[in-house]
């Protein structure tokens, strides 16, 4: 074929910078399932124009395996964006520098049911318009059950704004969000019915309801298990008293921990600071907790059994909050921390059912009630080697006992 006769067969060009699918899947395979979105698929980055389709394209052309390169920009898109595959990774240049815009009502990136091994990196991911609207996430990562649910998901380095929840994750597995910044949503991090998941150095600030709500069912608590919050921010969040609100909810699961987070200052009105409602055998250590704005107080234990409460310095609760409560729970130890400045008491076991507690080695310095540590009624409380500026009040003639505590002025 002479060189007239190549170019009278050459397909036509579908738009500056693009391919057709066909042609992406090909581009995608020579380049080891590497796409970039505006050198292959042709996205416009300036934001002029809506780039969903090509977006799309572009994640659906490698299809079972490879990684979606999004340069510096701003990307206009009209509908939410669908990874239907395993073994797919969306990549941004820097957290700082893309940017995905969804209008109202439209969450801004699904990760189908069934996936495994998705990655989604560097991104800012935007609700514009009117904000946080009912069922919409930043990623969406929902699936109807654990069986054929979601695992292995990676959440690194996104900032996501504007939604209801920043991160919607259901019924996943030994998945992660690491590293990001969750502001300005009704919920910054929201997990239903979830398995080995992890929560790490990320900031979730400005939320209307929780910075973090892991949440279960009340049927399968042993299915919703294994939950590491780590090394987080969890910052002026909440604000409501016609709803529930707070920092942070454990609701319905098992063996969750929480390690070295800084939860500070709730807005004013929040109902809850720390709640843990019907959940067993986890961990809350090294915390700071501060600036409770309701009686709550800074740690509330709910129905909730076996927990280790240690080296966390809770202070500052206002209202008459306490520092640590423990409603309707049985055998949990409560160790080595410090509290201060609280308004109310700085330790108390109250409600109906609570039992077998043990209160040790704490140092309690608020000084407005008239004890450091207490029980509401005869829970064979142990409270033992505290250190208090106040009394410690149990009920020892109904089986309680307090011993080698310390009252220091």
């Amino acid at each position: 074929m002479d060189r007239r006769s190549f170019f009278a067969a050459a397909p036509a060009v579908v738009a500056a910078g693009a391919l057709p699918a066909s042609s992406l899947a090909a581009t995608a395979a020579l380049n080891g399932k590497l796409i970039n979105i505006v050198d292959d698929a042709g996205a416009d980055p300036t934001g002029a124009t809506d780039s969903t389709a090509k977006i799309q394209a572009a994640i659906d052309s490698v299809g079972g395996a490879g990684v979606v390169i999004a340069p510096p920009g701003t990307y206009t898109c009209s509908s939410t964006l669908t990874i239907s595959n395993s073994n797919v990774a969306i990549v941004g240049h820097s957290r700082g520098s893309v940017f995905f815009k969804f209008p109202e009502g439209v969450s801004g990136f699904m990760v189908a049911p069934g996936t495994n091994n998705v990655e989604i990196r560097h991104l800012q991911i935007v609700s514009v318009g009117a904000k946080k609207t009912a069922n919409t996430a930043g990623v969406y990562a929902v699936a109807p059950a654990l069986n054929g649910g979601i695992g292995y998901l990676n959440l690194t380095d996104l900032d996501i704004n504007g939604f209801d929840k920043g991160v919607d994750i259901r019924y996943a597995q030994l998945s992660s969000v690491d590293g990001c910044h969750l502001w300005a949503n009704n919920i910054g991090y929201y997990s239903k019915r979830c398995v080995n998941m992890r929560l790490s150095s990320t900031i979730s600030e400005r939320n209307n309801l929780w910075a973090a709500f892991v949440d279960g069912d009340a049927n399968y608590v042993n299915f919703s298990a294994g939950t590491l919050i780590k090394d987080c921010t969890l910052v002026s969040c909440g604000g409501s008293l016609t709803v529930e609100t707070g920092t942070l909810q454990v609701a319905h699961n098992e063996y969750t921990s929480v390690i070295g987070c800084m939860i500070d200052v709730p807005r004013p009105n929040t109902q809850w600071h720390v709640l843990f409602t019907d959940c067993s055998r986890g961990c809350i250590t090294g915390n700071w907790v501060g600036a409770a704005k309701s009686p709550r107080g800074g740690i509330s234990l709910v129905n909730s059994h076996e927990f280790s409460i240690s080296g966390n310095n809770v202070l500052t609760s206002e209202n008459s909050g306490y520092g640590i409560g423990i409603e309707n729970g049985r055998y949990n130890s409560i160790v080595s921390n410090i509290m201060k400045q609280n308004d109310g008491i700085d330790i108390i076991v109250f409600g109906t059912s609570s039992r077998g507690n043990t209160i040790g080695n704490n140092v309690c310095l608020s000084t407005v009630n008239a004890n450091s540590i207490g029980e509401t009624a005869a829970f064979k409380t142990i409270a033992t080697g505290n250190s208090v500026v106040k009394g410690v009040l149990l009920n020892t003639t109904g089986g309680s006992i307090a011993a080698n505590n310390l009252v220091v002025t």
